[in-house]
């Protein structure tokens, strides 16, 4: 609020559906930032995908033997291309997940009786990416990105939890605090998106 330059009383003083619709609109934005991320990384492992696929067809013969071939250093490389493809696309499931979320807190906000099941819905989704954080096999490079974006799938995920109950409960202060936690993890995306899209 301190950008918007609204004074924290009145903030603390709006109805919790307002505080719903201004948490909705909050995470409308997260959407539009990760899929502004997408757009690239989409052409990009498209473009990857097709390269990879005609490679596997043309050499299914050779695959073991190339792997008993291999340096260390090529395995290496390897397993690093393949996090990042990956993790990248984990990043973008989470980012259409908030999006839900984000859709879901602003029809709930107005009234309507299918957001809240919207949040519910991303909610789940959320979860289930942080499953998949376990089956990431990041390269010993890799390690400590891996953390970064394990904590921020975890953050979302938190915080979606708390506000989901916060709006259950009509708790607006609780909805503003949960905005202010998502916009610090929002804020971490590109740096860690840089990373993850690094040669």
């Amino acid at each position: 609020y301190k950008e918007t330059k609204f004074d924290a009383d009145k903030i603390k003083a709006l109805p919790a559906i307002t505080a719903v619709k201004i948490f909705g609109i909050a995470l409308i934005g997260i959407f539009i930032m990760f899929t502004g991320y997408h757009d690239d990384g989409v052409e990009n492992n498209q473009a990857e995908q097709q390269k990879q696929e005609v490679k596997k067809e043309t050499k299914v013969t050779q695959v073991k033997e190339e792997k008993e071939k291999k340096s260390k250093e090529e395995i290496e490389a390897e397993k690093e291309a393949e996090y990042r493809e990956l993790a990248g696309n984990l990043v973008q499931r989470v980012g259409y997940a908030m999006g839900l979320v984000g859709q879901g807190f602003t029809d709930w906000g107005q009234g309507k009786a299918i957001g809240r099941n919207q949040v519910v819905q991303g909610l789940k989704e959320l979860n289930n990416e942080v499953k998949e954080l376990d089956n990431l096999e990041p390269a010993k490079s890799q390690k400590e990105l891996h953390k970064e974006i394990e904590n921020l799938v975890i953050g979302y995920r938190d915080t979606v939890e708390k506000a989901l109950n916060a709006g259950d409960r009509g708790d607006a202060d609780t909805l503003l605090k949960c905005a202010e936690e998502l916009n610090k993890l929002n804020n971490r995306i590109p740096g860690i998106m840089a990373k993850v899209e690094a040669d």
